[in-house]
């Protein structure tokens, strides 16, 4: 199984998704002629932003207070 975001990948032999709490997990699991696999990822920086997305909340530094 593979999921694809832009260039970023997640690669596994499944996934599940649960609804409930809306947290999915890819998991490996005893394939024919690869016992043992792992799940494998590539994230390529900056791929994962969409255009107009709010950015990230960044942490408060501890300088000044903010005005």
């Amino acid at each position: 199984m593979r999921v694809t975001q832009g260039r970023n990948q997640l690669n596994g032999d499944y996934g599940e998704v649960n609804l409930n709490n809306n947290i999915s997990r890819m998991l490996s699991g005893p394939s024919a002629g690869r016992p043992g696999q792992r799940v494998r990822s590539l994230i390529v920086p900056g791929q994962g932003e969409q255009p107009g997305a709010p950015a990230a909340p960044q942490a408060a530094s501890r300088g000044a207070p903010a005005r």
